[in-house]
Formats: C-alpha cells, sequence, structure tokens
C-alpha cells in the first residue's frame, strides 16, 4: 500500500470525525435549553364582559417576552420584547408576535405574558392567555367593576413589568391616566419605563 493511499485514508477519517462532532455539537446546542432562533405567535384573543358575554371594544392588550439566560448559581429574566394593540368593536385584538434569537445558545425566550386593560374592569394582570378555543381564539373574561372602592383598588394592579420601555405600550398609559383622572388620582409615571 503506497503512503499517498494511507495519508489520504488517514485525512477523510478525521474529516468524518470532525464532521460527526460538529454535527453533535450543533444538535445538542440546538435541542437544548436555548433559542439561538425563535419565533413565536401570532396570537389572537377576544376580551367580553365576565356577567353580559357582550364584547369590550378599546381594551389596551399588552404582549411582554421574557429572556431567561443562566448565571451563577440562578437564572436572569429580563426583557426582550413587547407589542400593545387595542381590541376592535367585536372585542377582538392580534399580537403579531416575534422573531428574532439569542446570540446565547443557553438562553430561552418565554412565552409571552398578556395584561390587558380597560377602565371600570377588573385588569388581566401579566397572565398566559387561556386555550384558544375550536376557532383559534382565547376568550378572555373580564368582570366589570361598579364601584369607586373596587376601581381604585384595581388600579394598583394596572402595571406593565417596570422595565419595558413605555413607547411599547402608549395606549395602555393613556387609559390608566383616564382611569386616575376618572377616579379623582393623580396617576404617577415613570419616565424610563413601566409605571408606579
Amino acid at each position: 500500500m503506497a503512503v499517498t493511499d494511507v495519508l489520504g485514508r488517514n485525512i477523510r477519517v478525521k474529516r468524518i470525525r470532525l464532521f460527526c462532532i460538529f454535527y453533535l455539537a450543533t444538535f445538542v446546542i440546538s435541542a437544548g435549553c436555548g433559542h439561538i432562533l425563535y419565533a413565536d405567535g401570532p396570537y389572537y384573543g377576544k376580551v367580553i364582559d365576565s356577567e353580559t358575554k357582550q364584547p369590550i371594544e378599546g381594551a389596551a392588550v399588552v404582549a411582554v417576552w421574557r429572556k431567561q439566560s443562566p448565571s451563577v448559581g440562578h437564572y436572569t429574566v429580563t426583557y426582550y420584547d413587547a407589542q400593545e394593540t387595542v381590541t376592535d368593536q367585536a372585542g377582538n385584538f392580534t399580537i403579531p408576535g416575534i422573531s428574532g434569537g439569542s446570540f446565547n445558545p443557553l438562553a430561552e425566550i418565554r412565552e409571552p405574558l398578556f395584561t390587558i386593560f380597560r377602565p371600570a374592569y377588573e385588569v388581566y394582570d401579566a397572565r398566559r392567555l387561556p386555550r384558544p378555543d375550536n376557532t383559534g381564539i382565547s376568550v378572555l373574561k373580564l368582570r366589570h367593576l361598579l364601584t369607586r372602592e373596587e376601581r381604585q383598588k384595581n388600579l394598583v394592579n394596572v402595571d406593565v413589568f417596570p422595565d419595558v420601555p413605555r413607547d411599547k405600550y402608549p395606549n395602555f398609559i393613556k387609559l390608566k391616566i383616564s382611569e386616575s383622572a376618572d377616579l379623582g388620582l393623580t396617576p404617577k409615571v415613570n419616565p424610563s419605563g413601566g409605571q408606579q
């Protein structure tokens, strides 16, 4: 057997091994806990009055995605993205969703949490949407608040995560200010993001 045949065979074996190691490493990283590439959405919903079952028009719907990254001894959860919309006359809304990713292969983009608010209604505060019905729409029932005391108590819970930039949810802020004014209160707004 010639020396060139042996050297050529050794190079092919090394290339195959290297390819297998690279393929396995890529598979482990992509199948692991992280999201190098991520796409989520769209989300469809309908907001109705819990008692009358009538649609609620003009409710602000804010979806917030958070990124979870490993850190020493624990995970760090930070703001990733947010989208806002307002319900239409039939109480329907659509959040288009996001696409993107993280350079950290161990980071994970979490499913969005939704906050839904309309003055004089109980806030749907930073929760996942309920399971969609057979048409693909999540139906959310908000309780109508009848007394000033109920509305004031509710207003304390009307908030978005403090690290979300304010320009991501302008309609929500307008509705909170409107509810505060209707109740004779002065809203406290944090200029950097979130509300106090």
